[in-house]
């Protein structure tokens, strides 16, 4: 069935359920794997899929998309976050999209979850 990623990535734009369920497993990965080494490369990794997810037309693989961002910013420690250049620049992309998701989403509960996420990335910009 998955012959390809361009195979797969048709199938999660038809699928927006699916697309979302992956990202929500995703989530709850990285948060069993907090105290794993593995984390923040488990979290690198998770970026790429978000990416391309955020600005998806379905607004469950929108809120799937913040709850995984919510995960991030829990799971990885922030010493890590504040002087890895890589999450540095990621985090401040991060930030202006739910900014934005904040004030022009059209979904009422992807706007409160952006809203929760911008409360989990203030202690990051305030450290």
């Amino acid at each position: 069935l998955l012959q390809s990623p361009k195979t797969s990535m048709k199938i999660f734009q038809s699928e927006p359920i699916l697309l979302s369920r992956v990202i929500l497993t995703l989530g709850v990965l990285l948060e069993c794997a907090i105290n794993c080494i593995c984390a923040p490369a488990l979290a690198k990794g998770m970026l790429d899929l978000l990416w391309w997810s955020r600005f998806n037309s379905e607004a469950q693989v929108r809120r799937a998309t913040l709850f995984a961002f919510t995960e991030i910013c829990l799971c990885l420690p922030r010493s890590s976050i504040s002087q890895d250049p890589y999450w540095i620049h990621d985090i401040e992309e991060i930030k202006n999209w739910v900014d934005t998701v904040v004030t022009e989403d059209p979904d009422s509960n992807c706007r409160e979850q952006a809203m929760m996420v911008l409360r989990f990335l203030s202690p990051i910009f305030n450290s």
